[in-house]
């Protein structure tokens, strides 16, 4: 099971890091885990977010709270990677239009790219 950020402080303070990669299907804010939040800083933390405006009604926006959820399950040893590496950060996914029609291996691809870009995993 994953820990997930249930507080909006926790979400604002992804959005206020400015450390977040674009994708077609969602876009992913990072932030590093501190002594003073007040999350367990054992592992990484998640949050999923969908906006009415760009993803839909609430059965469109919980299918793709769902496929984020199935990506991170799917790549959960990049994850574990950089939680050894690079310690525990707080990652916000934001769906985006995109998502319901997106193929699950190219958001796969994009995921992987945007923890490149972000400098959280090595470029090879």
């Amino acid at each position: 099971m994953i820990q997930t950020l249930k507080k909006r402080q926790d979400f604002l303070k992804a959005a206020r890091e400015k450390h977040h990669w674009v994708t077609p299907s969602f876009i992913l804010q990072i932030y590093k885990l501190s002594p003073t939040d007040t999350v367990d800083k054992a592992e990484h933390h998640f949050g999923f977010t969908a906006a009415r405006k760009s993803v839909g009604n609430a059965v469109k926006r919980n299918r793709a709270k769902r496929r984020l959820r199935a990506l991170i399950h799917d790549r959960k040893t990049l994850f574990q990677e950089i939680l050894e590496t690079k310690g525990p950060y707080g990652f916000v996914f934001i769906a985006r239009a995109h998502i319901l029609e997106a193929d699950f291996a190219q958001m796969q691809k994009d995921c992987r790219w945007a923890l490149k870009r972000l400098g959280l995993l090595d470029k090879k």
